[in-house]
């Protein structure tokens, strides 16, 4: 072979190596996997970088694993999960993945037989938590915290506080805003926890208390619309919101004034664990795309974003900042979740929602 012959070889196995790489590349570029997610609009929004947070860890995700994510954000979680229901009935295209599914959502939602159950690891997972939310593990576990009564301790310096309380003091319950359990999910779970603890720890009727303080306590639509009441009316100081607000509150303004309580009976503490979880619609045809996602969102890389942006703790072991001293101490307190099991809350749902507007109308 003369040397000009060669030269032309050499040139023609370049090229094709060029062009083949080219055609590898536009192929890989063309298979990018494909995502939709359902989230209610505040999730990982309350950090310092508000919503650019959540943007920055799906960006993460979508470059480690090199699938586009669509997110969809809702109002709340329940009209991200009504949406989802509602797109089903009508054979529209919905979501791959929804976050902020909580316990009541995840029976209902099981029961009508719209999650897919994925194998992902969870033995790093708190193991209270999956057993409030779903055993079974169609629905994942993301995070938690506790509800409370939360005061500003300028506006009413109080040392000692109790659920039973206001039922016994008028002057109390005038300061307090609930909210509406048929409108907020926060709303929701707190009437459960009044409940379970009036009848289960005081063996108390539930509905003595609301009937005692319905009113004089403000009665708000959202949890937004309470915390705008309890920070825009001086004599509102107590409301009905999450045991980390205090840490919250110190980090951002490094403040120390609110306080957060939960009920307490012969020399115990009685909360409600707000748990929230990630699940996977049936049917979904990104299913390992699916998979992938829900493992990330278990990750230290996003469960360590949790309690400066969700203000949330994570569901699996991370060193939380050092403004969660100012949290609620929660080591002591009993959850009363086990006293409503998954497979009775969603009757439990219509029971107390339907007696509590009886009481609002009465």
């Amino acid at each position: 072979m003369n040397r000009r012959a060669l030269q032309l070889g050499i040139i023609a196995i370049i090229v094709i190596a060029v062009v083949a790489g080219a055609i590898y590349y536009m192929t890989q570029e063309g298979e990018r996997g494909e995502l939709l997610v359902y989230v209610y609009d505040s999730f990982m929004a309350y950090g310092k970088e508000g919503e650019k947070k959540l943007d920055t860890l799906i960006r993460s995700f979508e470059e480690k694993y090199n699938i586009n994510v669509t997110v969809k954000k809702f109002d709340s979680a329940q009209d991200a999960y009504n949406a989802v229901l509602n797109e089903i009935e009508l054979g529209k295209k919905t979501a791959d993945v929804i976050i902020g599914i909580t316990p009541s959502l995840a029976a209902e939602g099981k029961k009508k037989g719209i999650f897919e159950k994925i194998d992902v690891d969870v033995s790093n997972v708190n193991r209270t938590v999956i057993s409030i939310l779903d055993p079974e593990g169609y629905v994942i576990p993301l995070d938690y915290s506790y509800l409370a009564m939360i005061v500003d301790t300028d506006r009413l310096n109080v040392t000692d506080l109790s659920l039973e309380d206001f039922a016994l003091s008028s002057e109390l319950a005038s300061k307090l805003i609930v909210i509406n359990p048929t409108t907020s999910g926060t709303g929701l779970e707190f009437l459960y926890w009044q409940y379970a603890y009036y009848e289960y720890i005081l063996g108390e009727n539930w509905t003595v208390w609301w009937k005692s303080i319905i009113n004089k306590a403000y009665v708000a639509s959202s949890w937004s619309s309470a915390f705008d009441i309890f920070y825009g009316d001086q004599n509102r100081p107590i409301m009905v919101s999450y045991a980390t607000d205090p840490a919250y509150s110190y980090y951002f303004y490094n403040s120390t004034n609110l306080r957060a309580f939960v009920s307490h009976h012969e020399g115990y503490y009685y909360g409600w664990m707000y748990v929230e979880g990630v699940a996977v619609i049936k049917g979904t045809e990104h299913l390992k795309e699916a998979k992938l996602f829900v493992e990330y969102l278990l990750s230290e890389d996003f469960q360590k974003e949790i309690p400066l942006n969700n203000w949330m703790y994570p569901v699996i072991p991370v060193a939380l900042p050092e403004a969660y001293k100012y949290a609620l101490d929660t080591s002591k307190v009993i959850p009363l979740n086990d006293k409503i099991p998954p497979e009775s809350i969603e009757a439990l749902k219509k029971y107390l929602t339907v007696e509590w507007l009886k009481i609002i109308k009465e």
